[in-house]
């Protein structure tokens, strides 16, 4: 019983985490059709049967569904809620209903109105972040070894306590959670360290070894492991502007580490097994909120950069597909066939459907592990 209430408790937070997130990326999409002068018919949390909804005085149908994982907008001229292509009657429209379709608009229109899903999600992550490093710090522990695991990968390496650690593969490191995001992204193979020991700079090889290890919510993940720990943790208060700077750094620091990833796997480099699909996100997602504010809003602006970069993934039906067919429209002069779009799209379709039966596969065994 207790299991199923706590299953419970990890649905909603996910249903809240996962509404709030997709809201933004939907309003990104919705403020700028607005704003071009494209008519939105639906702006929909969730997909398939309305649970319940209101239609403001812009006709513009505001409503949640009944499957809750993920959303859309569909604005004027759309075929249908995927915006996979215009409506076959595009043509036959009335000039009055010609101003307000989204496919008569100018192409460079239709590309910032898809653009702005993502850059919402994006700016969003930017804020959240900026606003947990002005208000409760950045991490920032210096590099200084202070613990040296007997018979790890470390100690094999010949690191010593007191060692600084000044660069790992000739990437400067100024901080041990820099060193440990960039450890994270090792799949087994050899790293430099450049290294300060008292007055001197050495450089020593290491090769991180993958072991089980429990996370910050005590699941175990396998994580590659240098066998160093730093003394303590900092919080390091910053100014505004450094805040912004720092935010829009880390951003874009998990991005890069995101794409990254997704290339391992591709590659082959990196397991598909560490994929996670909406359990996994409905558990994480319970987890942060029983470690309180912060670490809610750090899980949501995480997210929130996974969904703006997954949907800038050059695939129809997400953002990045329709982008890039308005970029081939652009440099050839005319837009792609709707039959090519069409045969795209379902392709895509198939692809993104395997996936997510993979990723769920992958957290139900996961479970029964």
């Amino acid at each position: 019983m207790q299991g199923f209430l706590v299953g419970l408790e990890y649905f909603f937070w996910f249903l809240v985490i996962l509404s709030i997130v997709v809201f933004i990326h939907e309003f990104g999409h919705y403020l700028f059709a607005r704003l071009n002068g494209v008519r939105v018919e639906i702006f929909s949390i969730g997909f398939g049967k309305e649970l319940l909804g209101v239609t403001d005085r812009h006709g513009t149908r505001w409503k949640l569904s009944i499957v809750p994982f993920g959303g859309y907008v569909k604005m004027f001229g759309d075929s249908d809620v995927a915006s996979s292509g215009a409506d076959p009657q595009l043509d036959q429209m009335s000039f009055k209903d010609k101003l307000v379709s989204f496919h008569h608009k100018e192409l460079w229109r239709k590309a910032v109105i898809v653009f702005a899903g993502p850059a919402f999600n994006y700016i969003s992550a930017i804020l959240i972040i900026v606003g947990m490093f002005w208000f409760y710090g950045k991490p920032a522990t210096d590099p200084v070894v202070s613990q040296v695991a007997v018979g790890s990968p470390a100690a094999a390496a010949g690191l010593k306590i007191g060692d600084k650690i000044l660069a790992i593969d000739e990437s400067q490191i100024m901080t041990f959670e820099e060193l440990r995001q960039a450890i994270a992204l090792n799949t087994g193979t050899q790293i430099v360290l450049l290294v300060e020991r008292g007055k001197k700079q050495i450089s020593l090889k290491a090769t991180p070894k993958l072991e089980k290890i429990k996370d910050a919510y005590g699941n175990e993940v396998n994580m590659p492991i240098l066998g160093i720990a730093a003394a303590g943790g900092t919080l390091v208060k910053l100014s505004f502007i450094e805040s912004v700077t720092q935010g829009v750094h880390e951003t874009f620091a998990i991005s890069a580490g995101m794409l990254k990833g997704l290339w391992q796997i591709i590659t082959g480099n990196r397991s598909t097994k560490e994929l996670g699909g909406p359990i996994k996100i409905a558990q994480y997602s319970g987890q942060s909120a029983q470690h309180g504010l912060v670490s809610v809003l750090w899980f949501i602006a995480l997210i929130s950069i996974n969904l703006g970069l997954i949907n800038l993934l050059p695939l129809p039906l997400l953002d990045g597909g329709h982008l890039a067919f308005y970029a081939v429209e652009a440099l050839t002069g005319k837009p792609a066939s709707e039959k090519f779009k069409l045969a795209a799209t379902k392709i895509s379709f198939a692809l993104l459907i395997s996936l997510m039966i993979y990723v769920t596969f992958n957290d139900i065994t996961g479970l029964i592990r």
